[in-house]
């Protein structure tokens, strides 16, 4: 099919063209993501966030197919179980990802999704720009939606939550729409979209909400009834497409929510206060490393800089409405609660620090306080500058339209590339390595029956290895956050006390390489097959850490590159 019929073609199948284009283009922006899916990590493999966004999907899988909940795994913190109600809130990506893992291996299934999620995040772009000016200003929605360094750094490393934009920018699209024009027809898909964003990412489905409230008052203060209508119809819809997914979240979270309170008062109040008001690290995390030309070059995507500015000024604005605004807004919360200019030195007037407007939302704003990391908001920035690029194009004479357009989508394409954060997948430390892959893991995956782990040190960090899971297909002693007491259910916290074996072995996993260890209460080995362990797995950086574990079960049957594991049984 000639460019030209594409162009006027439906607008079904200007959807699927775009998307099969963001596809290519998302391959070779990303180029060698694609090629070494099956053979490398897309970030460093000590990542704790890529290694359980490797694990849950494979979870999620092994849940509907025994028929336990999908926050309830039964294989970590054996044989207690792990509630991991509170750890996992964000269910939409691990499900989008749930085909690729049912085609490919674990590895290549989640590197070839983060490329499809980036197409994905084009073809919101394209719907977008569409809809503020035509097929020209969509392809410049399109490549703002997809290329935004930032998002690319989240994708890769993890958790990847925020990096899908899709359902944001068509709840954004929908929002536009219903300013213009309202009717129940869009705003029933608007909610639709909204409450997806929200399951996708809670922060998305948050930030959304407050959008929604300041055009409600803006409606309500013109008395532009229809419009506030709509806006209670697509909220309506959005709380019944996300509410059973949050409110069965919450009553998993209730029936063991005073492990992760670390209180005994389990009641809804205090969970929700507990959650709204959990403590944040409000940093400056996007003015100081300015100065540092490897942050401004893999962060901050100029291109979209430029395009946000047009969105400001003169006839632009009138088209960009209220993206010009949301990007704007994103990337002053993104400088956190305080302006740095450096990590130690705060911007004062006279001795008070400059505050800004992210500590004035957290102390306002219920759940304001959970966003963590306010650099966050550069993805909904990536969100604005879509808007605006497509705006820009929408607003010079139609001769030229595609000219702006190719330059847009030229300048952000040669900007991801030069990043090296999609590339590479790195931000200067954590470059992606090649997986190696484990006979032993391989031999009991195929092995029938179950054949307990016990890894090593025990309960001292070892999460970032449960990615390992989904390939050795066995139940392990390790959990998510397993280092910290209250990550851990009170069930397996008493077993491990009064077991005099394992409570030996939790003080050794904490001990310092160079520290000497007690005398074990007994034989470490006989107790552990009494305990229905099969194998015990060292993940072992030194080799000191394995002549400390030698003394205490001999010599291991199992050497690889990162780990030693005996055979117990």
């Amino acid at each position: 099919m000639r460019l030209r019929s594409v162009l006027h073609s439906s607008k079904a199948a200007q959807a699927a063209a775009t998307l099969l284009a963001c596809l290519a283009a998302s391959c070779l922006l990303t180029w060698p993501l694609a090629r070494d899916a099956g053979t490398h990590y897309p970030s460093a493999p000590d990542m704790p966030d890529v290694n359980v966004a490797l694990w849950l999907p494979a979870h999620l899988i092994s849940a509907m197919q025994n028929g336990h909940s999908l926050w309830f795994a039964p294989d970590l913190l054996w044989p207690d179980g792990q509630n991991v109600a509170l750890l996992i809130w964000n269910l939409g990506i691990p499900l989008f990802q749930v085909p690729f893992y049912l085609l490919y291996e674990p590895l290549q299934a989640y590197n070839l999704s983060l490329v499809c999620i980036g197409a994905f995040n084009g073809l919101g772009g394209f719907l977008l720009g569409r809809r503020i000016g035509g097929v020209a200003a969509g392809c410049a929605g399109a490549a703002l939606a997809m290329t935004n360094p930032y998002v690319w750094h989240e994708l890769l490393q993890g958790p990847a939550d925020p990096g899908l934009l899709l359902f944001v920018l068509l709840t954004a699209s929908g929002l536009l729409a219903l300013h213009r024009e309202p009717t129940t027809r869009e705003a029933v898909i608007t909610g639709v979209f909204w409450g997806i964003a929200g399951l996708c990412y809670w922060f998305y489905g948050y930030f959304s909400l407050l959008l929604v409230l300041v055009l409600s008052a803006i409606a309500l203060a013109r008395r532009q009834w229809p419009l506030l209508r709509s806006l209670v119809v697509a909220s309506v819809v959005s709380a019944l497409v996300a509410g059973p997914f949050a409110a069965f979240l919450l009553w998993q979270a209730l029936s063991d929510g005073s492990i992760y309170l670390r209180s005994t008062d389990t009641s809804l109040l205090n969970m929700l206060h507990a959650q709204t008001r959990g403590a944040s690290l409000g940093l400056s995390t996007l003015v100081w490393p300015l100065s540092m030309p490897a942050y401004l070059r893999d962060l901050l995507p100029l291109t979209a800089l430029a395009v946000l500015v047009a969105g400001l000024v003169g006839g632009v604005r009138r088209r960009a409405g209220f993206f010009a605004p949301l990007g704007l807004i994103a990337v002053v919360l993104a400088m956190g609660r305080q302006l740095q200019w450096t990590p130690n030195e705060l911007v004062s007037i006279g001795e008070s620090a400059l505050t800004l407007p992210f500590a004035w939302m957290q102390a306002a704003l219920p759940g304001f306080e959970r966003m963590w990391w306010p650099y966050r908001f550069l993805s909904l920035f990536a969100v604005g500058a879509a808007g605006c690029a497509a705006a820009l194009v929408a607003a010079v004479p139609p001769r030229i339209r595609w000219v702006v357009a190719a330059l847009v989508v030229g300048g952000a394409s040669a900007e991801l590339r030069w990043s090296q954060v999609a590339t590479a997948g790195r931000l200067y430390w954590d470059a992606p390595e090649r997986m190696e892959r484990y006979p032993l893991f391989d031999q009991l995956a195929s092995s029938p029956g179950q054949h307990p782990i016990l890894s090593l040190p025990f309960r001292g960090f070892t999460a970032n290895r449960v990615l390992w899971q989904p390939y050795h297909q066995q139940p392990i002693s390790l959990g998510l956050g397993d280092q910290e007491d209250f990550m851990i259910s009170p069930e397996a916290l008493a077993r491990t006390a009064a077991d005099p074996t394992l409570r030996y072995l939790k003080s050794v996993g904490r001990l310092h390489p160079n520290q000497g260890m007690e005398p074990p209460p007994g034989p470490i080995k006989p107790a552990l097959k009494t305990l229905g362990f099969h194998y015990a797995v060292l993940w072992a950086d030194q080799e000191r850490q394995v002549k400390q574990y030698t003394q205490l079960l001999g010599e291991p049957d199992h050497r690889e590159s990162t780990f030693v594991a005996w055979k117990l049984q």
